[in-house]
Parts: C-alpha cells; structure tokens; sequence
C-alpha cells in the first residue's frame, strides 16, 4: 500500500489545469499537413517553413489536431488547422475549430480584474473578504492580508487543492471553502506556488463588484468587444458548435490514443473554462500586442497592462509571473505567456510586447511538450535564429567567466573537497567531483558547472550571475563538511556524505531488512492482507477512507472515498491484478496502466517485495549514508527495466525502511513524478512489522498523512476484488492510431 497514492496524483496531474515553466525546444521539421489554412502573403517563405515545422512535430508527437494562429503588428499573418478534430470520423481542424483552452483562461480573469481597476469598482489590493464574506485561510496572515493581487499571482502560500475540484461534486463557493481549510506549503506572500481555486477566488470576486457572475463579466468585459462570438464557456455550448474537437489523452510509448469525456460544469470556471478556436484567439491576441489597445480603441489602461505583464513575485532568477502571465526572455526578448491543460486539451498563447509579435496553439491531447517546440519554432523563424558565439568574450555582463582551456593542478585542499552532500532540509544529493583537471558541481537534472576558485573554500560558478557562489565549510579537524550555495533568493545548506568504509554489502542489508520485519518464515507465512486507513491530504482539504487488498503473488486493489465539508464527493479505484491494472474514478476517465506505468504497477503490488529484490529491480546499490530526522540511514537505489528507481533510506540501527523516494510515470508519457514516503509508527502483526503512519507527498496533491487503523492477514480474499466494476470499455475509451 505504500504507493498506491501514486496513481492517484498521477490522474489528477494529468486531468487539471496544469502550467509547468516551459524549456524551449530547438524543432526540426517535415512534410505539409493536410489541414485547412489562412495565409497573408506578406512573408511566405518564413510562414510556410513555420507550418512545415508545426506539421513535423505534430506527426511525430502523435497529436490527432491542432489549430495555430499568428498575430504580428496587429494583423493575422497565419492561421492554420492541422490534423483532425474527431479520430474516428476524420474530420479535420479547421480555424473555426473550438479547443478547450484551459489555464490561459486565468488570463482573461485577470483582464477584467485589471478593466474593473481601471473603472474603479475594485482595487487590486482590495481584500477578497470585501466581496466574498465567506472567504477564510488557514493560515492567520494571508486570511488577514490576501488581497485580489495575491490571488491574481499565486503568492498565497497555498499549494495546489485541484483534488476536491477534480471531483465536480462542489460548487464554485463550496470550493473555496474547501481550499481555506488546506494547510498552507509556504508562508503568505513568500513563494510562488501554482493555486486554481484561489484564481477561481478572485475571479468570482471581481465578478461580484461588478454585480455579475464571471461568466457575465468576462462575455462582456473581453469576449463582446472583441468580437470573439464562437468562444464558450461550457462544453456543453461547445458541442452546439458544428465544428469543435473532441479530446484524447495520448500514450506517447504506443501512439495510441483515446477519447476523453467532456467535462459537465466546471465550478472553477474562471481558472480554465473558455473554449474558443483559432479565429477568436487572433483577436485576443490583437489585443494582448496592442498592449490594451484593439481596433484603435483602449480597452484597458497602459498602466493596468502593465500590472498584468510585470513581475509580481519571481518564481527563478529567469522566471516570474505577473497577474496570469508567466514572464521570461527569449535571447533577450521579453515574452509573456501562459498554458493550459484540461482533460483532453493542451494548449499555449505567448507574445512579445515590444515586437507586437504573438501566437495561440490548442490542441486536443491532455497533455505534450509540443506547446514549447511551437514557440522555438514561431520566434526562430520570425525572429531569425540567434546568432551562436563561441569567442570567449561572449560572457553576458555579470555573469562568472568560464574556466581557462588550461586549467592548473588542484592543491590537495581543493581535492578534498570532492565528494558527496546532501541538501540539509530535501536529502537531495549533490556531487563536487574532479573532471579534467577542474572541480565540478554534479546535480541530478542540472548541466555541470566548473567550480572557479575565489579565495580558499570560496568558489563562482562558470556561466552564472556573480550573485551565484559556493562555500565550504570545514570541521574543527579541517576537513569538509559541507557547503553553502548562495544565490538569488537565498541560501542552500548541505551537509557532506560520510562515506561507506565499514557498510554491509547489498545482499547483507537486504537479508538485514528481511530480519527487521519479522524474518523470511514469517513473511512468507502470509498470503493476503486487508488494510484499512483514514487519509489526511493536509494540502487539499480533503480527507479520506481507504480499504486496501492485497494478494500473493502480486495482486493489490485499493479504493478510497473522499468526503470534504462534511459530505462525500467522490471515490477512486487503483487495482493490478497480476497482468493488467488501471485506475477507475466517480470523476474521471477510466485509466488503464501500460508500459513504464505498468512495470511500477507491477513492482509495487509484488506481496513478498523485500524477499524478491534481486528479480524486481535490474540493478541494486548502496550509495551512501544520509539522515532521515535524527537517525543515520542508508541509501540503497534500485533501478527498474523502465528506468525508474526507488530509493530506500533504511536505519543503521533498526534496519527499517524511514524514507521512500520512487520515480513514477505518468501514463503514457516521458514524465515523471517523484513520490516520497515516510514510515513511522512500526508494530508487530503477526509476526510481521508493519508502518501505521505513512505520509506521502507528490507534485500533484502535496502531503497526504495515512494513518493505519487495522492490519489483517491471511484472509479470504476473491479475484474479483482486483478487477475494475465496468467490465465493458465504453465508445469513448476505444483505442486507435492517429495520423
């Protein structure tokens, strides 16, 4: 049971309005698609090597449709329709085509709190108590001090509470009760922390001190005055349209795909519930790079743009957002832009104010990488390439030159301190290591950096900012002990490694492990197990009751009911029954498991895991000693065949597992999701010790505390339990290729 919330997280990331800061890819390109398409005749050659590149990447990301429009210097210069809007009938993308657009929704909500300033019915430091009386935080200062702004830029502390939301069983006031009830994941004003229902917040407030509702006030505020008739705010107006897109949710490892339901009402409408297409989009976006400015008429005020587009709190040194905007460059090119994915829809509006240049992209998969290639794609032909320099005085003003070709030999002072640290608050690992003559700073996910010495223990690090240092430190005998990495925003502490002179080898920890939790006999003496618990998902303001059933070999089921305000509002089904396993939800999709998904299914379902780590894992090792609380541990990695691994942290004393980290897949998809888990509580069951206390945490719902109310063994326990309810795979599930 100890990662069967994975799963979970996992549907809900997928499912709910998502926008991840985006890394731009370079695109490569390929034949023409067969859509319908618009063009200005103003500059073919760039335009025409623009769609070429989109229709590449399309085809090779498997993406059934998509619909891409240009604005530059307030005229389209590109309107294109790629691919199909409905798989199963070939119909194809048309501009006219709608798509659901998601989290670039928050856009509009913060449009018509800025045009609401600018008339003087709202300030944006207006409390949202003014307007919704029932609005409460847990947290005493942000209930005391969030204002309109706070909300409008993800600075309330709150994490995402997208899981009471997922369900649809609430409405729009009912959710944001549930999300001041959530245990905050940083201070109020302090870090920038992605939140739907607090935008859902601000949004049914600005509506309020205009005496609409939302949907009132953004149809008359942005969609009537731009003349953006076929944009909705319900899929059910969608599907009056003769022309809209279904969605799918798309295996990137098969290149299958599958249709998606369309959601019903989406009480969170102001953070991600328009629908609109190509052609209304241009508008929109005629708008954006005339900087309030449409049609020769202002719409909003120069100053209330600039609210909208200036950095309101940073999320990185290259990364801030404003109100509904994410702000970064591009070679030196401010861009404003912002994503959105919905189940069955992903989508992208960028622009460059000062070039007056800018694009939408909707597509209808939940989610791909593509959205970043159409931007790269957009300003590198439009913009021309950046010129690559290789001279060495291309080192941008302030940042740390690179090191000398010809490095000098490091002292034994600098070589000792190569070795292993670990970030004192996360665990996470960190490598100074000696490459080529230079010392190296080695972190998982991050390009290397050389380490340039400034002063004995004191170091810059090539191609950063000079606000970029590290320092070591040395303990009372001299030696390292660990190191301090400044930067922008503060300070990382790690501590150093010891390392594993004197360590039991793999095989012996492992038989240690068996030892610790009652011996092989006992462990093997068992052939099923019942598991009920109560969950805590402190970040969400939902709680839970699960039931989990296991069965040796490796059969596992577990079905969750999850009640907020005092009412049940939906429930969630994760099973393998062997060979196959998915997840079924009161409010989802059925999902079933395939590929790198399937195998961790597998691995965690096997019921005698600790005795089969040798034929679970492909490779096992022991990487070094670390702390989980006030306990020395080890650091065993075990990698799986899909590549993932689970790291255990297992205590030099009981020789327990404290800590869990797995890398879970996303279904169907390159992503990755790190779950961690803490075991505490240990007792005896029938021979056997069992964690009562687990608390998780992932990406998608933040911490959730399990608390174990009853263990039972060796009961009687059908196949069915492990089977899904719908036996039967509905229309809208089939599977296909897409062209």
């Amino acid at each position: 049971m100890t990662r069967r919330l994975a799963t979970l997280a996992l549907l809900l990331f997928i499912t709910q309005n998502t926008n991840a800061p985006l890394a731009f890819a370079a695109a490569r390109r390929t034949p023409q698609h067969e859509g319908a398409r618009t063009v200005d005749a103003g500059m073919p050659a760039r335009l025409a090597a623009i769609e070429k590149a989109v229709e590449e990447r399309r085809r090779a990301h498997g993406i059934p449709g998509l619909s891409l429009v240009i604005v530059r210097d307030d005229k389209v210069i590109l309107k294109l329709g790629f691919g199909v809007r409905d798989r199963e009938r070939n119909l194809p993308v048309t501009p006219e085509t709608l798509f659901a657009i998601g989290s670039a929704t928050k856009a509009f909500t913060s449009m018509t709190a800025v045009m609401s300033a600018d008339e003087g019915k709202l300030s944006l430091e207006d409390s949202l108590k003014k307007y919704l009386p029932y609005f409460k935080l847990r947290d005493p200062e942000a209930d005391a001090k969030a204002s309109l702004r706070d909300l409008l830029s993800h600075r309330t502390g709150l994490d995402r509470t997208d899981l009471a939301m997922a369900t649809g069983a609430l409405r729009r006031e009912e959710l944001i009760r549930v999300a001041g009830l959530a245990k905050p994941a940083a201070g109020f004003r302090e870090k920038f922390l992605y939140q739907n229902v607090m935008y859902t917040a601000a949004g049914e407030a600005t509506a309020r001190a205009n005496g609409k509702t939302w949907e009132q006030l953004v149809t008359d505020k942005v969609l009537k005055p731009l003349g953006m008739k076929a944009t909705v705010l319900t899929f059910g107006e969608m599907q009056k349209s003769p022309d809209f897109s279904y969605g799918y949710d798309l295996n990137s490892e098969t290149r299958e795909t599958r249709r998606l339901r369309l959601l019903e009402d989406f009480a969170a409408a102001p953070a991600g519930a328009i629908i609109s297409n190509a052609n209304d989009m241009g508008e929109w976006l005629r708008l954006l790079t005339g900087r309030g400015v449409y049609r020769d008429a202002r719409l909003v005020s120069e100053k209330g743009f600039d609210e909208l587009i200036n950095r309101q709190i940073s999320i990185s040194p290259v990364l801030g957002y404003g109100l509904g905007w994410f702000l970064r460059e591009w070679h030196g090119h401010k861009v404003v832009d912002h994503g959105g994915n919905i189940e069955g829809f992903n989508a992208m509006v960028a622009f460059m104010p000062e070039k007056r240049l800018g694009f939408a992209m909707l597509s209808n998969v939940s989610y791909s990488p593509f959205d970043a290639e159409v931007a790269e794609i957009v300003w590198a032909n439009l913009l021309g390439a950046p010129t690559v320099q290789t001279a060495a005085n291309t080192t941008p003003k302030g940042e740390a030159a690179p090191p000398e070709s010809s490095p000098r030999e490091l002292t034994p002072a600098q070589r000792e301190l190569a070795g292993s640290y670990e970030n004192e608050r996360t665990g996470k690992p960190l490598e100074v290591a000696v490459e080529a003559g230079r010392l190296m700073l080695l972190s998982q996910g991050l390009p290397p950096r050389a380490l340039i010495e400034k002063e004995k223990d004191a170091f810059a690090l090539a191609g950063l900012p000079e606000d970029f240092s590290v320092n070591f430190r040395r303990d009372a005998s001299g030696k390292p002990g660990g190191l301090l990495i400044k930067q922008p925003g503060g300070e990382v502490a790690f501590r150093r490694t010891p390392d594993l002179k004197g360590a039991p080898s793999v095989d012996d920890l492992m038989a240690r492990v068996v030892e610790a939790l009652g011996g092989e006999t006992n462990l093997r003496g068992h052939h099923s197990m019942l598991v009920t618990a109560s969950i805590d998902f402190e970040n969400e303001g939902v709680r839970g009751v699960s039931t989990t059933s296991a069965k040796a070999p490796n059969k596992l089921a577990s079905r969750t009911t999850l009640y907020a305000l005092d009412k049940q509002i939906g429930s969630i089904f994760e099973y393998f029954d062997g060979t196959g396993g998915g997840v079924e939800a009161s409010f989802g999709t059925p999902q079933a498991k395939t590929g790198k998904q399937l195998e961790d299914a597998r691995i965690a379902s096997d019921f005698y895991a600790p005795l089969n780590w040798k034929s679970l894992y492909k490779t096992v090792a022991l990487k070094r000693i670390s702390r989980v609380g006030d306990e020395d541990v080890y650091v065993v990695a075990k990698t799986q065949e899909n590549g993932n691994t689970v790291t255990d942290y297992v205590s030099t004393k009981s020789f327990l597992v404290l800590r869990r980290e797995s890398s879970v897949s996303y279904g169907g998809t390159a992503l990755k999701m790190l779950v961690t888990e803490h075991f505490s509580g240990y007792r005896p069951v029938e021979g056997v010790l069992v964690p009562f206390k687990i608390v998780t945490n992932n990406p998608s719902e933040g911490t959730a505390v399990i608390v174990v109310k009853e263990v039972k063994f060796n009961m009687e326990v059908t196949d069915a339990v492990f089977r899904p309810a719908r036996s039967e795979r509905p229309h809208s599930e089939q599977k296909g290729s897409t062209n």
